[in-house]
């Protein structure tokens, strides 16, 4: 059964962002593993975390109170749900300090299809994560040399794509992040050759 978002993080469905942040904050520190060393923190914190990248985002909030959290998650994976979410900072809020390089300087995580990895690396567990960094070949543009900044051809500069569908009698329109584009609208009419037109190269 899929998990209630609103209870794992103890407040109702119509709370205030401050108040969904509030409530992740006392959570995450009360199960943080480094502080609490029971054997349900762990699992906890990663349904905590999981919750509050979902309910701190205001379009995937609106899609999981749209379709419910059985639907939600039969429809969007772990990946898609952290997809966004800024462990730095996040944690940087918690007085955590995750000490990966590139951050401060265009550098994100790239979660991939198991986020678990992400807990495990900022646990001292092994495995390490991947960071991105800006291409020094174009500077983060994705463009190559002499190349232009056009419209995304997939999305028509908008960064999203809407796709519409129905439940019953009622029909509803959800949008997602343009992949061609990731969400910038904007693409080079000739990517650069060392990060593929994306901007940034994995380390």
């Amino acid at each position: 059964m899929a998990k209630d978002y609103y209870d794992v993080l103890g407040v109702k469905k119509n709370a205030s962002p401050e108040e969904i942040k509030r409530a992740y904050r006392g959570l995450a520190l009360k199960y943080h593993p480094d502080r609490n060393k029971t054997l349900e923190a762990e699992s906890l914190f990663k349904e905590i975390n999981e919750a509050y990248a979902v309910l701190s985002d205001p379009q995937k909030r609106q899609q999981y109170d749209m379709m419910g959290s059985t639907q939600f998650n039969q429809t969007f994976t772990m990946d898609d749900i952290f997809r966004g979410f800024d462990f730095d900072s996040i944690f940087k809020d918690l007085g955590i300090n995750l000490g990966f390089p590139g951050f401060g300087s265009g550098g994100t995580f790239e979660v991939g299809p198991d986020p678990n990895r992400m807990f495990d690396a900022i646990f001292g567990r092994g495995g390490g994560v991947r960071y991105s960094k800006k291409c020094d070949a174009c500077g983060g543009t994705g463009a190559e040399k002499g190349s232009r900044i056009i419209s995304c051809t997939a999305c028509n500069g908008r960064g999203q794509i809407t796709t519409s569908g129905a439940m019953g009698n009622m029909h509803f329109q959800m949008s997602r992040t343009c992949e061609n584009c990731g969400g910038s609208g904007k693409i080079p009419e000739r990517r650069c050759k060392k990060c593929k037109g994306t901007g940034y190269v994995r380390a």
